[in-house]
This record gives C-alpha cells, structure tokens and sequence, in this order.
C-alpha cells in the first residue's frame, strides 16, 4: 500500500508540473530561441538516461524543485529505462509552444522520440521564459 500510495503522490506532483506546460500544440512563441530548446530538450533526455534525476530536477523551475525528488523520479522512471533497454538516439523531435490565455505566460518545448534497444519513449518537455524546466513527462 506504501509503494502504491507513493507512486500516487508522484504521479500528482508530475501531474502538477504538466498543467504549468501541457497541451503544447502551437508555434514557438517569439521570445523563444528554438535552438535553445532543442539543445535544453536534449540535456533534459540525457540526464534521463544517465538517472541524473537531481540534474533534471535542477533544470526546473522552484515548482519543480519543490513538488520533485530524485527518488520519485527514479521510482517512476527507472522501470521505464531497465524495460526499454539501451539508449540509441533521438529520431524524432518537435518543437513546440504554448501560451495560457488566462496569464499570458508563454512555454516552449519539445516533444522527443527516443529510440532504444526495446522500444520507443515519447518525451513531453516544456520551459517557461526564463528556460526552466517546468514539465517533464515520459511516455
């Protein structure tokens, strides 16, 4: 019950950190550097990979550093990686943005396709203006 209520909790706190970025379907607001992205979108991956899940809580905004802990994303992502096996490459990345029309604060992000040994991981990664990490989500 420990281990299910914990999972619960960590899927709430990441859910808290989506509604800050999710639904990115539009262009890439101006203030955005799109080259920026890509290359933050690629640091985020690859601290997944290597289970640097501090340096991806670093990446993040204080709601991110304050709702996230390594364990819980190292209990909510390690069975991901040991079940999709080595890391190959990033085949597909889009780059994305968002503005909630209530606060007017602009996101920008990408979604990233990582192939590995076993299968495939959709990434949704989005930053706020200040390019802090304020989603991390793993599919």
């Amino acid at each position: 019950m420990k281990k299910l209520s914990g999972k619960l909790v960590a899927a709430m706190l990441l859910g808290m950190v989506c509604l800050s970025g999710c639904a990115q379907k539009e262009k890439l607001p101006d203030t955005f550097d799109e080259a920026a992205v890509r290359e933050e979108a690629e640091k985020a991956v690859e601290l997944f990979n290597e289970q640097d899940y501090q340096g991806i809580i670093d990446m993040g905004d204080e709601n991110l550093k304050n709702t996230s802990t390594e364990e819980m994303f190292a209990e909510n992502c390690a069975p991901v990686l040991e079940e999709k096996g080595e890391f190959q490459e990033i085949s597909k990345m889009k780059i994305v943005g968002n503005e909630d029309k209530k606060s007017g604060v602009k996101y920008g992000g990408a979604i990233v396709t990582g192939t590995y040994a076993e299968g495939k991981i959709v990434f949704s990664i989005a930053f706020n203006e200040d390019m802090e990490l304020v989603q991390f989500i793993i599919q």
